[in-house]
């Protein structure tokens, strides 16, 4: 199945979501969430409490109809008392070049007389807004009101000249609009690689219920052809398609995963391999506090001697919580073998330096505990390097816990203390993110890895790795969350 079709047909028009079909352009499918078919890229949920507020959404992919589901309501920031917002937001992964297309268009069904939908891609940062403040933004409007008939699908359209990054972070709305300053229009770069799609309700209270089916760009011209989807879907027809027996749990796909014949590379002494950094099987980036108004920064370099990762910066207070942040280096998909054999995590360092720093922690996963805050994801531990030269930072996976302090890092409760907390089979057959963190305490700090493995593994069955993250891991540009 090819996800690029032609558009031969009107369709419904909305409000002032106006686009004039050109019949015989090209369009080029974005995402879609078909029955039997992986969505093209991962995508997860962000929420206001990352900037102190309470409103809750989530979004899920129903099978059966081939539909993805985003839900919540969007209620008051209690410091700001105005609207936040609830998102669901892809990362990374390939975007072909839309710079010949006209609009984007949304096959969606609002169940709700919700009013602040909004779409957003990219990461474009105007000089002139807050750090936070990326990507280029436009309202429409999918209410149930809207359609003329309240069960059915409907086409939304998005023209590119609707979108613009200068806009309001508290509500979303256009503060100059691309018909105003050509300034604020999505340049060709951008829409060359998206680099993201989000989409949003924001800046109006009231419970959100929206259905999508598709996301495309359309009129867009001949020549444009999403070559690595279309090399993908053929080998996912093959018989030596190495995923065609695993189990589909609607992640993404990988466009990139350099070890990508799904088997796990068994050191040795047994150990089992989860990254060297002398030929990085995954794409590492930094992710700091700027995302929730901070001012903490960090930069992630590869290849240092032909050998080394280095993670170096500093974590510094975020103003409005008058409280030290963090910093990450990072990478969320691509392949993470098997290690639920394994007892321990295992850091190859080397510091350079006399480390003083006492904030370092490790996370892996993205389990979301019952009783947390719907941003607090993960299994997290600390760890302290000792002294200077190389050395390995042993960590066992039951110092790992997913009951820890939002503002600190440290851990509440402790696998140790409570088994409920401990790291479960699943995340550990399938990591999908990993992270090495500086948290909750101020300062400067760098690291150089040589290595990330999991050690004293058990091996009595073929140890073949059987998972692979379907997260898109194209991270060709640093991407804020």
């Amino acid at each position: 199945m090819t996800m690029i079709a032609l558009l031969l047909f009107s369709s419904i028009i909305l409000d002032n979501n106006i686009n004039v079909v050109v019949e015989g352009k090209k369009t080029v499918n974005l995402e879609s969430f078909k029955k039997g078919v992986r969505p093209i890229h991962t995508w997860f949920e962000v929420n206001d409490p990352v900037m102190g507020g309470v409103s809750i959404g989530t979004f899920t992919i129903r099978e059966e109809d081939g539909v993805g589901i985003f839900s919540g309501e969007v209620k008051d920031v209690p410091r700001l008392s105005s609207p936040g917002f609830i998102a669901v937001r892809t990362r990374g992964g390939y975007y072909p070049d839309l710079s010949s297309c006209q609009s984007i268009r949304l096959m969606v069904r609002g169940t709700t007389p919700y009013t602040g939908y909004r779409v957003s891609f990219g990461v474009a940062h105007p000089s002139s807004t807050l750090t936070f403040e990326r990507g280029f933004k436009a309202s429409f409007n999918a209410s149930m009101e809207s359609r003329t008939v309240a069960e059915e699908f409907q086409y939304v359209y998005i023209p590119f000249d609707q979108f613009s990054n200068n806009w309001d972070p508290k509500t979303g709305d256009h503060i100059v609009s691309c018909s105003q300053n050509k300034t604020f229009c999505p340049d060709e770069a951008a829409l060359q690689n998206l680099q993201r799609l989000e989409i949003m309700a924001e800046g109006v209270l009231g419970k959100v219920h929206l259905e999508v089916k598709s996301i495309d760009a359309i009129d867009c011209d001949d020549d444009v052809v999403d070559i690595m989807l279309e090399n993908f879907m053929e080998q996912q027809k093959g018989e030596d398609a190495p995923w065609k027996d695993l189990d589909y749990v609607g992640k993404g796909i990988s466009h990139g995963a350099k070890n990508n014949n799904n088997k796990a590379i068994i050191l040795e002494n047994g150990d089992i391999r989860i990254e060297s950094f002398d030929n990085p099987q995954n794409d590492w980036f930094p992710l700091n506090d700027p995302v929730m108004g901070g001012q903490s920064v960090s930069k992630v370099e590869m290849g240092r001697n032909n050998k080394f990762g280095v993670f170096d910066g500093e974590v510094k207070d975020v103003p409005s919580l008058s409280a030290p942040g963090f910093i990450k280096m990072e990478t969320r998909g691509g392949y993470f073998p098997d290690v639920s054999s394994c007892k321990a995590l295992r850091l190859r360092l080397r510091m350079i330096l006399p480390d003083k720093y006492e904030g370092w922690f490790v996370t892996f996963g993205t389990h979301h505990r019952a009783d947390a805050q719907p941003y607090i994801r993960g299994f997290k531990a600390h760890f302290q390097p000792d002294g200077v030269g190389r050395q390995d930072v042993i960590i066992p996976f039951d110092q790992f816990s997913d009951n820890w302090d939002p503002l600190t890092g440290k851990v509440l409760v402790s696998c140790l203390e409570d088994p409920k907390y401990c790291a479960d089979t699943a995340t550990l057959r399938d990591m999908t993110i990993f992270s090495i963190m500086g948290e909750g305490v101020n300062g400067d700090l760098r690291l150089e890895i040589e290595s990330i493995d999991a050690i004293q593994c058990s091996h009595n069955t073929d140890a073949k790795g059987r998972t692979f993250s379907f997260f898109a891991n194209t991270f060709n540009n640093f991407v804020l969350w």
